[in-house]
């Protein structure tokens, strides 16, 4: 029986394994596969948590105006007398009367308006109407003060609300009626409220909040003449 031949044997032993330049290049591809696909997942990460801050804000700055929105919608012309006045508020001196609306730029409360539509489901012996303020502290935090009883204007029994915090600035300019106004690009707008009656509103207020990570951001509203019927 003749013998098989020893060289297939030799050469597929030849043929086995890697090489130690094959095992280093291997490796070093798949350490830059697993490097992009790391940096990769990283800048997902990130872009996602952009994203979802921006959306954050966006959605904290809609409660906002939709709170304001629904404040000077129900808005009334209705002034209305009381001791402290101007003890908190502060402002110009109407015989110890709260006009309708109060913007002062730079005053201890930057908006301050008699509104009705306060929500009584449990139809308490109370009125209405309410006062509200907006003010923004030394801390750059907006805040929203509700008062139950529109004419005690105390800040002890104002109901404080937390808003918004890291706001640069608050200006607030209005529109005066009675013929006064052109047009809302013409003017004039004027920072300081009421120029006249302390019963009467203007005809639109513009609110701008500067923020320290978006700039400034305007809303135009216009004001329905409401009167207070009581």
């Amino acid at each position: 029986m003749k013998k098989s031949s020893s060289k297939p044997y030799s050469n597929s032993r030849k043929q086995q394994g890697m090489t130690l330049l094959e095992v280093l290049i291997a490796t070093f591809v798949m350490a830059m596969i697993a490097t992009m696909a790391f940096g990769a997942l990283n800048v997902s990460d990130r872009s996602r948590e952009v994203s979802e801050d921006r959306m954050k804000d966006i959605q904290r700055l809609d409660r906002i105006w939709l709170m304001m929105e629904n404040d000077l919608n129900n808005a009334l012309g209705y002034a209305r007398g009381s001791e402290n006045a101007f003890s908190s508020v502060g402002g110009t001196d109407y015989n110890g009367v709260l006009p309708a609306m109060q913007v002062s730029y730079g005053g201890e409360f930057s908006l301050v308006l008699m509104r009705g539509g306060w929500a009584n489901p449990l139809h308490f012996p109370r009125t209405e109407l309410a006062r509200v303020a907006y003010k923004l502290d030394q801390d750059n935090i907006l805040w929203r003060y509700s008062w139950m009883d529109p004419a005690n204007v105390d800040e002890d029994y104002a109901r404080k609300q937390k808003v918004m915090a890291g706001v640069d600035d608050l200006k607030i300019q209005v529109l005066p009626g009675n013929n006064q106004a052109k047009g809302y690009k013409e003017g004039p707008w004027v920072e300081e409220w009421p120029n006249g009656p302390p019963d009467q509103l203007p005809l639109a207020i513009e609110i701008t909040i500067e923020l320290k990570d978006r700039g400034e951001i305007k809303r135009l509203f216009t004001l329905a003449p409401g009167k207070f019927q009581g």
